[in-house]
This record gives C-alpha cells, structure tokens and sequence, in this order.
C-alpha cells in the first residue's frame, strides 16, 4: 500500500534516496504523524525526532525482526505462522516476548471481560500483527484498545500480506 504523496519505486534520484531511509537497518527514515483520538499514528513520509517517540529502540529491533521474518517467508502464509516466526526471531535478539497474553478489561471498576494480545515485548510494547490485504482505521483501534488493556502507551501494527513489510507498519503512541 502506497502512502498518498509518498515515494515510488524507481522515480527521481530524491525518491530514491528517500526510499533508502526506509532499509530495515535504518527504520528512523521519515515517516508521516497523523492525529488520532488522542494518540498519534506514526505512518510513512514526515519526520519525528526520538523526544517525541519512546521506545524507539525497542520497536526498530522488532520492525527489523518483522522484516527478517517476512524476507523468510513472504506474504501468503496466515497470522499465527507470523507469529511463532516473530517470536522465535525476537528471542533470538533477546528480546522479552509475552505471546498471546490474556488482558483484563474494566468497565467503571467493574470486571467485564478478557482481551487478548498478540505480542507484548520487552513489556513496553504491544505488537498487533495481521495477515490481510490492507490495514484499516478498525485495526489501529484494535491496537490501540489492546493498549490501553495492557496499560502500554506504544505499539506496533504489522502487517506481513504487504508486498514490502515495511509498507504495512504502523507506529502507535496514546
């Protein structure tokens, strides 16, 4: 999925340039920071510095992980195979990983249910991953919903369906 305004493959010598920044081993790049319901999206094509995004460190690491693992195996295959494939990857970097963790939900104090979590590293950040054809504004704010269970203020949406992973992730911080 293209990013309105954003770089296209081959192009001129600026897009190209551009395009470079966003090679797994330098995830900084530019990316675009869009307003939403009091957090940001972090998506591609405007610049953040690291004041404004914590955990940054943490979340390049699994960004590079993502994309070791979806080098592997490409788009095609479903989520959970992404899963135990992102997980043995993030171990291996010794990260934390948390699969699959139960969160409680409370409704004015009240108890009213269980929420799930993809992946929850180093205990900072919630990792959504997805296996679909394009990412909506419904997947943000289950990411973002999956957050605020956690009590986590970033999170990553990944989705490995893209051609180029990197053009399915999304940086989140309520």
């Amino acid at each position: 999925m293209r990013v309105p305004g954003g770089p296209r493959r081959g192009g001129t010598e600026n897009e190209r340039e551009t395009m470079k920044k966003f090679d797994h081993r330098d995830t900084e790049g530019t990316e675009e920071r869009v307003f939403q319901s009091n957090s940001y999206v972090y998506k591609r094509n405007s610049v953040f510095s690291t004041q404004q995004y914590p955990c940054k460190d943490i979340t390049e690491k699994i960004i590079g992980c993502a994309i070791a693992v979806h080098r592997e195996l490409a788009a095609g295959f479903i989520e959970s195979i992404y899963e135990n494939a992102l997980v043995y990857e993030l171990t291996k970097q010794s990260l934390t990983v948390e699969k699959q963790k139960s969160l409680e939900v409370f409704y004015d104090g009240v108890f009213v249910g269980e929420h799930r979590a993809d992946l929850i590293v180093e205990g900072k950040v919630v990792v959504e991953l997805k296996a679909i054809r394009e990412l909506t504004p419904q997947h943000t704010s289950q990411l973002m919903s999956t957050m605020k269970a956690a009590k986590l203020k970033v999170g990553l949406l990944i989705n490995f369906a893209e051609a180029r992973l990197i053009d399915g992730v999304q940086r989140v911080v309520l």
